[in-house]
């Protein structure tokens, strides 16, 4: 998925730019910022700023008040979206930590709050792991119940021997 979109962010961005060289601002901006959607990047970032700006000087004043408006949402969305990434990866890493430590309960927890975020393959196989972890310990659990019945079978056969009752 990252590869993918990577390459759907570097054709945005290309877009744009020969948009914004054919002079069409408003057809560009909305590339950049498809793009900037898929990556935060200040090259990104720039070019949309740089785009705002031409297409600024080209309005009257009414339309100038919008677009300033539309930029500033934008620039919040951005410091949202900044800021959703950065719980994400929070979230992502100490889900990561406690699926090392083997305490399944936290990391599906933080996997959860990382999925509410962005459903990414990295959470969706985390939590599988968590799956296959709380499963394995269900499956040594039953193991060792097993090797103990066995056990006590195999003291009861060796004591009944021992007192030579056949």
């Amino acid at each position: 998925r990252a590869a993918r979109d990577e390459k759907a962010y570097q054709a945005g961005l290309a877009q744009g730019k020969k948009l914004f060289n054919q002079k069409k601002y408003a057809e560009a901006l909305a590339a950049f910022q498809a793009a900037n959607h898929l990556k935060q990047t200040d090259d990104a970032n720039k070019m949309i700023a740089l785009t705002t700006e031409r297409q600024a000087e080209g309005l009257g004043n009414a339309e100038q008040d919008k677009l300033a408006a539309a930029r500033l949402a934008c620039e919040a969305a951005a410091a949202t979206a900044k800021q959703n990434e950065d719980r994400y990866k929070a979230a992502l890493q100490a889900a990561q930590q406690a699926l090392a430590a083997k305490n399944y309960d936290a990391a599906q927890a933080k996997f959860e709050e990382a999925k509410s975020l962005f459903k990414t393959d990295a959470v969706l196989t985390g939590l599988q792991q968590v799956q296959a972890g709380r499963a394995s310990l269900v499956a040594a659990g039953k193991q060792k119940e097993t090797e103990a019945q066995m056990q006590a079978l195999l003291t009861t056969a060796k004591d009944a021997l021992n007192a030579k009752r056949y």
